[in-house]
């Protein structure tokens, strides 16, 4: 499994990175080009949260990963579930912005998740069997 690493403030180079065996690529996914300033640092394993701190990298989630966090942040949301919905619904950009305060809640690093969007969708899907479980209708 690759887990890539956005370089986001220098290149990699000796002492800039993480020790261990790496890849770098030019190029990350489309939307990840301001924390990927530098290239994309991949390796075989995940880093420790104080590798990636003390880097200051920028974790560039995959499919696998974005669940994980989505199912994350609706855990930080469920107690209010129901009016988050609401809220889903009523105005998505505040949604966004509440979902992007609690993804840095779950993670206390820099990470990428794709398009906000989409994401803040994945969190409210994730939300929406969290009421339904909590509420008896599942």
């Amino acid at each position: 499994m690759e887990y890539a690493y956005g370089l986001q403030f220098r290149p990699a180079s000796i002492g800039a990175v993480p020790p261990g065996l790496f890849e770098v690529r030019e190029n990350g996914e489309p939307g990840a080009e301001r924390f990927t300033r530098h290239g994309v640092i991949v390796y075989d394993r995940p880093l420790t949260e104080s590798e990636i701190r003390a880097f200051e990298l920028v974790v560039l989630a995959d499919d696998i990963q974005r669940d994980t966090l989505a199912t994350e942040v609706a855990s930080k949301l469920a107690t209010y579930g129901q009016s988050y919905l609401e809220l889903w619904r009523e105005d998505q950009g505040m949604f966004e912005s509440i979902v992007a305060d609690r993804l840095a809640d779950v993670r206390p690093y820099s990470v990428f998740v794709g398009q906000v969007p989409v994401f803040a969708g994945k969190v409210a899907e994730k939300l929406a069997t969290l009421v339904e479980t909590k509420n008896g209708e599942v």
